[in-house]
């Protein structure tokens, strides 16, 4: 019950943002419009859309309080462990991905890059590169990780099978990101990110490990040759 209550905070409070960002914009759906949106836009409007959910998660608290019951790991190992799984992920995901995709084209499903990913292929200015760079690299790490692992996570771990409490919001996390090609590997990286912020108690960690893999995914789209691509 908790959770589905959290959720319905955090979704009607980021609709209610993006709602707010979309007027501001004079932008009147959001759904197939980012080819017309500039990247000032695009990171208000995903900015708006994050931030929301952020207040979904305060709204929330104010009504259902937690506690974590780990104990925080010092900095220091918060730091090694980071750095040990963003190592860790960025091998299996190199294995997982490829799989993945050869599954998907093995049933005939279609590759379309998302609007989003080309429009960050295509470049801008460095200001539009900066601002996009914030909200992949630093605002949705954080508020991502305050949403699946400190409260998704958090209620499920204790209160359903282990296994369960893994998946669910590693799920949920994936299905967010709205990309079928990197559904699984998402998936993936969401049930590491549960599992280090279990080991160390703090959200730090899994927001660090976020934080490096989306810097790693966002350098790739600028300097695809940095990769072999």
């Amino acid at each position: 019950l908790d959770i589905g209550i959290y959720v319905c905070f955090a979704i009607a409070f980021a609709a209610t943002a993006t709602g707010l960002a979309s007027s501001l914009l004079s932008i009147e759906s959001a759904e197939g419009e980012i080819a017309d949106l500039s990247f000032k836009q695009l990171f208000i409007f995903g900015s708006a859309a994050q931030l929301g959910a952020l207040l979904g998660w305060f709204a929330f608290h104010r009504i259902c309080r937690t506690k974590n019951s780990n104990s925080p790991a010092d900095i220091v190992e918060i730091i090694a462990t980071s750095l040990a799984t963003i190592v860790l992920v960025i091998i299996g995901l190199a294995i997982v991905g490829p799989l993945w995709i050869g599954f998907l084209n093995l049933i005939g499903y279609s590759y379309e890059e998302q609007e989003i990913v080309s429009r960050i292929r295509e470049g801008g200015s460095n200001l539009e590169m900066a601002l996009m760079g914030i909200l992949i690299i630093l605002i949705a790490p954080i508020c991502e990780e305050i949403a699946y692992r400190g409260t998704l996570y958090r209620f499920a771990n204790g209160k359903m099978p282990d296994w369960l409490a893994l998946a669910l919001p590693s799920a949920l996390f994936s299905a967010s990101h709205a990309n079928v090609y990197a559904a699984f590997p998402l998936f993936i990286l969401g049930i590491v990110l549960n599992l280090v912020y279990k080991r160390t108690g703090s959200l730090i960690t899994p927001i660090i490990v976020h934080a490096l893999f989306n810097s790693i995914t966002f350098v790739g789209l600028l300097n695809p040759s940095l990769f072999g691509q």
